[in-house]
């Protein structure tokens, strides 16, 4: 009687190590959305966009940056004035999975308001000869001569939080963990 034990061929070798990776990648996900990765992923983007466009504007040109949720995504429109004519537009996703609320100067209950969709964007702008933020002028009556002073950056059913915070006279910008 002979027996045929030569172990494991190759092919279910590497189907295995197929099956291990993929739960791997999978349990690896999953402890990245427990945690702040995304959150933070997204402040420390917003916080980058914010100071380039303060850059931008206190060149040659002005810039814009329209901040707006779609669904759990957080989008940003970068409008850049090249002449008096013309200008550009680039729509970035900054990240998903999180929420995003910001608070603005002169509210006295001092609470977030929700970021808003497309059509109710969080408008950030600066003076091109100071670099100091501009007022939420451009977002409605309800904003004019106010200021955008922090904004929340947040994985929903978790404790921790990211908050930038925005000195309005001077264009500073700090990620606080």
């Amino acid at each position: 009687m002979k027996k045929n034990n030569k172990g494991f061929s190759l092919i279910e070798l590497i189907i295995v190590l197929a099956i291990l990776s993929i739960l791997t990648l999978g349990v690896s996900y999953g402890v990245g959305l427990l945690t702040d990765k995304p959150a933070k992923q997204c402040a420390m983007k917003l916080e980058s966009f914010i100071s380039d466009c303060r850059v931008t504007t206190m060149g040659k040109l002005n810039a814009v940056l329209y901040l707006y949720m779609d669904g759990d995504r957080l989008m940003v429109k970068k409008v850049i004035d090249t002449s008096s004519t013309e200008h550009s537009e680039t729509v970035t996703e900054l990240g998903s999975g999180i929420a995003v609320s910001y608070r603005v100067s002169g509210d006295a209950t001092g609470s977030y308001r929700t970021l808003g969709g497309v059509a109710t964007p969080l408008v950030i702008a600066f003076d091109r000869s100071s670099g100091a933020f501009l007022p939420l002028d451009a977002m409605g009556s309800d904003f004019v001569g106010k200021y955008c002073l922090e904004i929340k950056v947040e994985v929903p059913g978790n404790d921790k939080v990211k908050l930038l915070k925005l000195s309005y006279l001077t264009g500073k910008i700090v990620l606080e963990e």
